[in-house]
């Protein structure tokens, strides 16, 4: 009987160790199994982090391969009319004078300018000075976002005194600057006014240099290029016609404007400033065009 039960005991011994073996085993390939799941996992993971990158990535090349190719567009279109001479006023220095009288689509022109260094260099417009902003903001101003606007004679007369001392900042204290813009209209009547008359004065003699060193583009509006059609400014007629480009657009009618301008100031080849060159302005150089081509509506550059 005690052999039986010693032999019962060892029985029960060897199934017991068995049986903890089998469950280590179960428990061996249970863990296996679940770290090959978690490296699948963690494999599968990694490889849909990747494609979603990339897909981001490829959405992103996209988006900038799409406003390249806008900007492109617009630069061989402009380096393209007739012999470039678009590209190179907007690609230049010097200030930008738009003359003409009423009609003869200065706005349209300037507004355009600044656009297109706004879209093609992101050189924002820092300031409009203007006396009838308030109107020309909802018109002619229309697309354009200037950060700053002076309107009244008070702020004008403030806005040329502190362009002057802007410049001189910029020159001498600010090495990293980011190019910007200034847009000046209805320049004829600033030199009338006891207000305007000497900040206008000053600003137009500071203009022939400063702008250029402070990286601050320049644009002025104005009816004819008089001493007094441009704020009263005195000195030599060739030194102001030689610092500066002046486009002088026309009108058949005081309403319509002529496709035909004449370019005074801009250099040739050989560094000479031309003298009333016959130019034309492309059907699609308007603020609207150049807002819709690069805001989802391309447009037709074609002559």
């Amino acid at each position: 009987m005690q052999d039986r039960l010693n032999k019962q005991s060892e029985i029960q011994d060897r199934s017991h160790s068995s049986t903890v073996k089998q469950f280590d085993l179960n428990d061996s390939q249970i863990d296996k199994t679940i770290a090959e799941n978690q490296l699948a996992a963690a494999e599968a993971a990694k490889k849909l982090t990747k494609l979603q990158g990339q897909e981001i990535n490829d959405k992103t090349d996209s988006h900038i391969s799409s406003s390249q190719q806008l900007k492109q567009s617009i630069i061989e279109a402009l380096k393209n009319h007739e012999d470039g001479w678009l590209w190179k006023v907007i690609t230049n220095k010097k200030p930008i004078w738009v003359l003409g009288e009423a009609g003869s689509g200065k706005s349209t022109l300037a507004a355009s300018i600044v656009m297109l260094r706004q879209y093609l260099f992101d050189m924002p417009l820092y300031q409009l000075i203007d006396a009838h902003a308030g109107d020309n903001l909802k018109k002619a101003w229309k697309f354009l976002n200037p950060q700053l606007v002076a309107q009244n004679e008070e702020e004008i007369g403030g806005a040329f005194d502190d362009s002057r001392e802007r410049w001189l900042d910029r020159i001498n204290n600010q090495s990293d600057k980011k190019q910007q813009q200034l847009l000046v209209d209805e320049f004829t009547n600033y030199s009338e006014s006891d207000i305007t008359k000497e900040p206008a004065r000053k600003f137009v003699k500071a203009s022939l240099s400063d702008p250029r060193k402070a990286e601050e583009r320049l644009v002025c509006i104005a009816h004819f290029f008089t001493n007094t059609a441009v704020g009263g400014g005195t000195g030599s007629y060739k030194g102001r016609a030689r610092g500066t480009i002046q486009i002088d657009r026309k009108t058949a009618d005081g309403d319509t404007p002529l496709k035909v301008a004449l370019l005074n100031g801009l250099n040739d080849s050989e560094g000479e400033a031309e003298v009333d060159k016959k130019v034309s302005i492309p059907n699609w150089l308007i603020p609207e065009k150049i807002h819709n081509h690069f805001n989802g509506q391309p447009v037709k550059l074609a002559e």
